[in-house]
């Protein structure tokens, strides 16, 4: 019972109006996937489009009878079920991420103000309760990276964290590519495509820090203006045309190109893109700090990262060598390199 979440003596308060019985007719859709080393069941409750918020996830899908984790997403407009009445403080509540200070061990509540939602983990039992005023009222950076944060909060008492990079590979390993804006992540990661290697995500991962292994979370690609002129031919997969240029084209690498979707490699080197506005591009050796000065920065300005997951980002970069991916304006030459680099390490 998801009352039996709300434990007594914890908050007495966080004993929110759910009726589990009023709750279930509002099931709109339940799936299961395949999240790093956990499998996750997914449930929606409300009348937003379910299908579309985790779109980006289809290619974790999977048929199972068992989650280890059950995150309900339960919109409160269309169901009249509300997440707890506010008892905290301003005071109570951390200005980096918004959770909730001094809630109880084994227990997390994430309150975010700008979209009026409210996280509640249960790291015991093994559930996460989900609640948006209005799940089609999101920004875009949570439909096409959904649950990231959650996923973050989920990870960060295990060896996983997430991080803002891409990943590209074949079967027997692949690459990071990390970088602060305008470095040639994406170019470089989209540039891949047409290339033998398989994506993994452009722009965010789930990795393992003691195996080394990467994740993917999101099958979906985002391109800007500058880009569209790069890659013509990726125009006529554009999720969301109307919107373009003041948002980023989405492409559903995921549905167009399911052949091209890596869902986990082994990272056996990191590397950080620059653009040289030279038509070559070729690869060389860097230090350890660039790499942590490329990955760390730019995963916690996004993805709010706690202390736990930039101890195991350094970890990761301590144990995996880094190289400079100079990208020329020869696309074809990123891939190839990036190919004859993997064949080397």
């Amino acid at each position: 019972m998801m009352l039996n979440l709300l434990k007594d003596g914890l908050r007495r308060r966080m004993e929110a109006p759910i009726n589990e019985g009023e709750l279930a007719q509002h099931l709109s859709s339940s799936g299961f996937y395949s999240i790093g080393n956990k499998v996750f069941k997914i449930e929606a409750y409300g009348s937003f489009d379910a299908e579309a918020y985790v779109r980006s996830l289809q290619h974790l899908k999977i048929n199972a009878d068992h989650a280890d984790v059950t995150l309900k997403l339960i919109e409160s407009e269309s169901t009249g079920s509300t997440p707890p009445e506010a008892w905290w403080k301003w005071e109570d509540i951390d200005t980096y991420n918004g959770e909730l200070l001094g809630f109880g061990e084994g227990y997390c509540a994430v309150f975010n103000s700008t979209d009026l939602s409210f996280v509640f983990i249960d790291y015991s039992s093994g559930v996460i309760i989900y609640w948006a005023n209005d799940f089609n009222k999101l920004p875009v950076n949570e439909t096409t990276a959904p649950l990231r944060n959650i996923l973050s909060y989920w990870f960060r008492h295990s060896t996983f964290f997430l991080c803002h990079a891409a990943g590209v590979g074949l079967s027997n390993g692949g690459v990071l590519l990390t970088g602060k804006g305008g470095s040639g992540k994406s170019t470089s990661t989209l540039s891949c495509l047409k290339s033998d290697l398989k994506l993994a995500g452009d722009d965010f991962l789930l990795v393992d820090a003691e195996s080394g292994r990467a994740y993917s979370l999101y099958g979906v690609a985002k391109l800007n203006a500058d880009q569209f002129k790069r890659f013509r031919y990726l125009e006529e997969f554009i999720a969301n045309p109307h919107q373009v240029p003041e948002e980023k084209g989405h492409v559903y690498v995921n549905e167009e190109f399911p052949e091209k979707i890596l869902n986990e490699f082994t990272i056996t080197s990191i590397l950080l893109p620059t653009v040289t506005g030279k038509p070559d591009t070729y690869i060389e050796k860097c230090s350890k700090i660039d790499a942590v000065k490329a990955l760390v920065p730019s995963s916690v300005w996004i993805l709010k990262s706690d202390v736990q997951s930039v101890e195991k980002m350094k970890k990761l970069i301590a144990r995996i060598p880094a190289y400079r991916l100079f990208a020329g304006t020869d696309l074809e030459q990123i891939p190839q390199q990036i190919i004859a680099h993997l064949h080397e390490s």
